[in-house]
């Protein structure tokens, strides 16, 4: 019997995932920054977050650098972790973001579905917003992640498709995030 409780002590323990702090205290929380997105520099250039109501720069760096490249102009939220260097203030691992505005315009930012002749988007958050008389250019991006500019009870007057962040290399752990915990509109 010794053995037994012994053999599932060692099970347990090796099946544990370190939360990186106290007991309870879960995963630290990242920096967020908000701010209009920026390329600069030679292909592909580098991204950058101009801060909002400012003129700081900061370097963007993550798995989310190309998609955030895409959004060039758009005002964005991203988070990650916040560090200052010699040239300036870096976030580093970058994998979740939101646009925000369209030339100061707010904008909703989610999954485009239809259900029958019914379009909607889908928000991080999972709620369904009703998009109307969407054009057929947003149309061809069911099942994608897109940025919509304009009232819910109104065409569209800006759109646009925001690529998703490519999955985490390496081998699968039971201790990351699922393919289902990335889902959604934040991908």
């Amino acid at each position: 019997m010794r053995i037994l409780v012994a053999a599932l002590g060692l099970l347990v323990s090796a099946c544990h995932c370190q939360s990186g702090g106290a007991l309870g205290a879960g995963p630290p929380q990242p920096d967020t920054v908000r701010g209009l997105v920026v390329v600069a520099g030679a292909n592909p250039g580098v991204v950058l977050l101009r801060v909002t109501g400012g003129a700081e720069l900061i370097l963007l760096q993550g798995p989310a650098d190309a998609s955030v490249r895409a959004l060039e102009s758009l005002e964005i939220f991203a988070a990650g972790k916040l560090r200052r260097g010699p040239q300036g203030r870096t976030l580093a691992g970058v994998r979740e973001f939101g646009v925000l505005a369209d030339s100061g315009r707010p904008v909703r930012d989610g999954r485009l579905a239809k259900t029958g002749d019914i379009f909607t988007i889908v928000g991080s958050n999972g709620k369904a917003t009703a998009v109307s008389q969407p054009p057929a250019d947003l149309q061809r991006h069911v099942g994608e992640r897109v940025w919509l500019a304009g009232v819910p009870d109104a065409p569209p007057t800006t759109f646009g498709v925001i690529p998703d962040v490519p999955a985490p290399a390496g081998p699968a752990n039971a201790c990351g995030p699922s393919k289902i915990e990335r889902g959604g509109g934040r991908g």
